[in-house]
């Protein structure tokens, strides 16, 4: 299984999700290999300057002129490859779309998650809530797997 980075570039802290999600592969996906990052931003955004914050080697930049999640959905889907993991990072279009993509792909998704890990076909997920915290897994034979990383507040 590979992992692969989704990242809003018309959030105004995609920097910094980018470092939340890289924090993130380095305590959680060691023993996977990295796919390919996917950023959507305006039109007129820099793309060398996006690129900076790609975590993988193979980067693609999708340019929209208005951030439309249907539309933004639409393009991302040409790039999802089943038995896979997508990274979102933690905004409001991350929540929305790892879950309705996961819905498109007949995938699973886990949102609010703060540590996982892969054993043969299962993915593990922790994720926490105020209070409590919480363990699930998903049984990984034709699932494509979508995440939306847990900011931090504390």
């Amino acid at each position: 299984m590979r992992y692969h980075v989704i990242i809003n570039g018309f959030s105004d802290d995609y920097k910094k999700q980018a470092l939340e999600i890289l924090e993130f592969i380095k305590k959680c996906c060691n023993d996977m290999t990295a796919g390919k990052t996917i950023i959507i931003s305006k039109k007129d955004d820099n793309i060398e300057e996006l690129s900076k914050y790609a975590l993988t080697d193979d980067v693609f930049i999708i340019q929209l002129e208005k951030y439309v999640p249907e539309v933004a959905l639409d393009y991302c889907n040409n790039f999802i490859e089943e038995n896979d993991m997508y990274i979102y990072g933690s905004d409001n279009f991350s929540i929305e779309n790892a879950v309705r993509m996961a819905a498109r792909k007949k995938g699973s998704s886990i949102v609010g998650v703060r540590d996982m890990y892969v054993s043969g076909n299962n993915v593990y997920a922790k994720k926490n809530d105020l209070f409590k915290s919480y363990g699930s897994y998903i049984q990984n034979e034709k699932s494509t797997i979508f995440y939306y990383y847990f900011k931090r507040y504390f």
